[in-house]
């Protein structure tokens, strides 16, 4: 033993499905969730300069971040690097879960169809899932 007393037996090993339903228990409990869409809206044109003044999005966070101090970040849009980077749009992301497994919550200002090979799957409105942080 040694480091901060830390035992990894301790720390929750989620499932990908496990993570998957808490986004969506998650976005279940927002107080106005038909904001989220607005406020994404303006995070992403503002190129991720009002994403700490965005309550929907820092509620979401909360929830799903309760005893940590992740932060939700804005993600610049990219084109594709052939086999490397699939062209993915500016977004918004929350890490969640623990260290042993987590999950992203991807945010855009629309709904896209992507290609499986992001493995994004689609949540609701505008919120995308993934265990890969795209």
């Amino acid at each position: 033993m040694g480091g901060c007393g830390l035992h990894l037996d301790t720390i929750p090993n989620y499932t990908p499905e496990e993570l998957r339903q808490q986004l969506v228990m998650g976005l279940s409990q927002l107080d106005k969730k038909e904001m989220l869409e607005k406020e994404l809206k303006n995070i992403i044109q503002s190129k991720g300069k009002n994403l700490k003044n965005s309550p929907i999005v820092m509620q979401l966070n909360t929830i799903l971040n309760p005893d940590t101090a992740h932060a939700p970040w804005f993600q610049e849009g990219h084109c594709e690097i052939e086999g490397l980077f699939p062209a993915l749009p500016a977004h918004v992301v929350i890490r969640f879960g623990t260290h042993r497994s987590y999950g992203y919550a991807l945010m855009f200002d629309a709904q896209y169809d992507f290609p499986a090979s992001l493995e994004l799957e689609h949540i609701d409105g505008y919120v995308y899932f993934s265990t890969i942080n795209q």
